[in-house]
């Protein structure tokens, strides 16, 4: 469901997860890995080449150097950008490259600027999407693709259950620890009303191991993808609520081996400026 409320999200507070996120990135970095070699498989079906690019989210750069390898010789122009000017630092800059530090719900570019806008795992903490998504159409040169890859509704939906259960019972009531996520027809709609052309989206569903909840965070803190909402309970949250969340995971989800799963919903969206 699409969420009425414009401010959900806690702008300064992502930047600074971001920032201190970014030292020990490598370490938590492999959700963010697979989903850039998954986009740039499907800008590969695409046989188009793109001379001028801007990356929303750039991270570690990994995804630059995987757009170099996919079109050698043929980008004239990449503007790569984050939130984070402490991830900004670890990109090695090309010839062509700029770095530009900037929050991606408004992007300062002149309109019909880009061939092609890419951006891997940030919208989905977007304040203003529907106007995010308007403003990048319009960057857009004619014939230009955007396309991008956010974590879905369903993604962590264990986690949020047990976390929710152990909360109840050892505080009486509960606030959100995750951040909401849109479902497919919700993004499918706002790609139509941001005036996409041929919007197509799709979802990959993918599983990751871990020996508890402990771990499961860590790693979500260490890609950044922690809890930034306005709603946030600003508390220090009890050990007594993350050990009953973590018996609880074991109990309900663990799997023959002993270990949890977390599952990891990726959308991925794409669309034109203009037919």
């Amino acid at each position: 469901m699409i969420a009425e409320s414009h401010q959900i999200f806690d702008r300064l507070l992502k930047k600074q997860q971001r920032d201190r996120a970014a030292h020990l990135f490598h370490q938590h970095d492999f959700l963010y890995r697979e989903v850039c070699e998954s986009l740039i498989d499907r800008l590969l079906d695409i046989k188009k080449d793109f001379p001028a690019i801007l990356q929303l989210g750039a991270h570690d750069g990994y995804l630059t150097g995987l757009l170099d390898r996919a079109y050698p010789g043929k980008i004239d122009q990449l503007i790569t950008t984050d939130l984070s000017e402490s991830f900004l630092k670890k990109t090695d800059r090309k010839n062509y490259e700029s770095l530009v530090c900037l929050d991606e719900e408004r992007p300062p570019f002149k309109d019909g600027s880009f061939d092609l806008i890419i951006a891997p795992l940030t919208f989905h903490f977007l304040n203003e999407l529907p106007q995010t998504l308007t403003m990048v159409r319009k960057l857009l040169k004619p014939d230009g693709l955007f396309i991008a890859a956010l974590i879905g509704e369903n993604s962590l939906v264990h986690l949020r259950h047990v976390l929710l259960e152990a909360e109840i019972k050892h505080l009486g009531g509960a606030k959100p620890h995750l951040s909401p996520s849109l479902s497919l027809n919700d993004l499918g709609k706002l790609m139509q009303l941001a005036g996409f052309f041929v919007p197509v989206l799709d979802k990959e569903e993918i599983f990751v191991s871990y020996a508890d909840i402990y771990q499961l965070m860590k790693d979500l803190r260490g890609m950044a993808q922690n809890n930034s909402l306005h709603a946030r309970d600003r508390s220090v949250a009890s050990s007594h609520v993350f050990k009953e969340a973590d018996c609880l995971y074991k109990d309900l989800f663990a799997r023959d081996d002993g270990l949890i799963e977390a599952q990891f919903d990726i959308i991925y969206m794409s669309g034109w400026s203009q037919p």
